[in-house]
């Protein structure tokens, strides 16, 4: 997914979204920007609506594992975000997501 928003050079993409529910429960997330670089701290995700959790990124592979060892089985509402190093550098006062962070909601089911 590539989301571009006003001021955005170089947005984050978050593609790729898979792994292996039935043994760890890990789900994986390629992560990328070609303009300033991903910024690790800033690779969170939430399940079902909880506190943002952060993700384990692997810049060299561009892969954030996410772990679902607690989820129980069934369907999940999951919300991944992303930010490049540029995002900390803007300085527009505007509410939400900022122009260089990109959110990729989307459902997962745990066996």
């Amino acid at each position: 997914m590539r989301v571009r928003a006003m001021g955005a050079e170089q947005p984050v993409a978050l593609t790729d979204l898979g792994g292996d529910t039935d043994r760890g429960r890990l789900l994986t997330a390629r992560v990328t920007d070609a303009g300033s670089g991903v910024d690790p701290r800033s690779v969170v995700y939430a399940l079902d609506g909880g506190n943002l959790t952060p993700a384990r990124y692997d810049a060299g592979s561009g892969l954030a594992t996410i772990h679902l060892a607690r989820a129980r089985a069934g369907r999940h509402r999951l919300v991944i975000q992303a930010s490049d190093y540029q995002e900390t550098k803007n300085t527009e006062n505007i509410p939400g997501v900022l122009p260089n962070t990109t959110v990729l909601r989307t459902t997962v089911t745990v066996p």
